[in-house]
């Protein structure tokens, strides 16, 4: 069980899990090769292992750090806009960043597959 399963309120149920990209390993290789690039591979990984992303019925939540912990969460209620990015590369490998405005806050969920069905889950959500 992880930090956000042990953590929902009583009558609260992740709807979706998001995890990290599918490609996350194309980074780590890329940083391996190249020498200079060997902490960027090592935060990734960490990044990888230490990341939780979800959406419940009422929230959508963001956990980060492997040392420290970082918790954001907005309100489904509280949310205005939900947009997502792709790069060209992004469109191809099928990831990209999603940006999920409120009342006076921002979440950004980064390294997400498939972000356009997760706007779509999220929108549905919301009505």
């Amino acid at each position: 069980m992880g930090f956000l399963e042990a953590n929902l309120q009583s009558d609260e149920k992740i709807e979706l899990r998001i995890d990290y990209t599918r490609w996350w390993w194309l980074e780590v290789l890329i940083g391996f090769i190249i020498i200079i690039g060997i902490p960027a591979a090592i935060s990734t990984i960490i990044r990888k292992l230490t990341l939780e992303q979800a959406v419940t019925n009422k929230r959508v939540i963001q956990k980060t750090g492997l040392i420290s912990r970082n918790i954001e969460e907005m309100r489904l209620s509280k949310i205005e806009t939900v947009e997502f990015n792709q790069s060209i590369l992004g469109r191809i490998m099928g990831m990209g960043t999603l940006r999920i405005t409120g009342v006076q806050s921002k979440l950004i969920l980064y390294g997400v597959d498939h972000p356009k069905d997760i706007k779509k889950k999220i929108d549905s959500l919301l009505n």
